[in-house]
């Protein structure tokens, strides 16, 4: 019986180039002399931080990191931004979580979509992975397709495709 996995599936070396490539950036950038702005990756945590001395210096610093991701092919929605956080000597500091795995609401939006959808097609949840299994492959192809058109919070990939 054909099944695939549907996963979300980090590349943490490109997320490190793309980190190290805004910082490079950042450092050589006019419009951040003097703010100490900084990126920080914690590759066991799987955030980014950023400090500036402003907010919107922070900003213009998260939109560069947003930039390099991209252009890595490391999808935007990977990046989960966390609240402002203030410290003394007026440097702003915010954490960027980087999101691997698929979440259980993710997974269990993914199964219904695939139920309603697809009769002939089975979801089910294995840990932050969604296993797809039908007898035929090409209903299996149209549910790749179809995850595919939706927009879902987590970047998807499609991996383990067994006849």
């Amino acid at each position: 019986m054909p099944s695939m996995d549907i996963v979300n599936k980090l590349e943490m070396p490109e997320v490190s180039n793309a980190t190290e490539q805004a910082r490079k950036e950042i450092v050589q950038r006019y419009d951040f002399k003097g703010t100490n702005t900084q990126l920080e990756l914690n590759e066991k945590e799987k955030t980014v931080t950023i400090k500036s001395s402003s907010e919107d210096r922070l900003g213009a610093a998260f939109n560069v990191l947003l930039e390099r991701m991209v252009k890595r092919n490391v999808s935007p929605k990977v990046l989960d931004r966390q609240k402002l956080e203030e410290a003394p000597g007026g440097v702003v500091t915010q954490k960027v979580k980087l999101k691997d795995g698929i979440d259980d609401v993710s997974a269990k939006k993914i199964v219904k979509l695939i139920k309603e959808n697809f009769p002939k097609v089975q979801g089910s949840i294995q840990k932050d992975v969604v296993r797809a299994s039908s007898k035929s492959r090409d209903d299996l192809q149209s549910v790749i397709a179809f995850l595919r058109s939706q927009d879902l919070e987590v970047p998807l990939q499609f991996t383990n495709f067994r006849d």
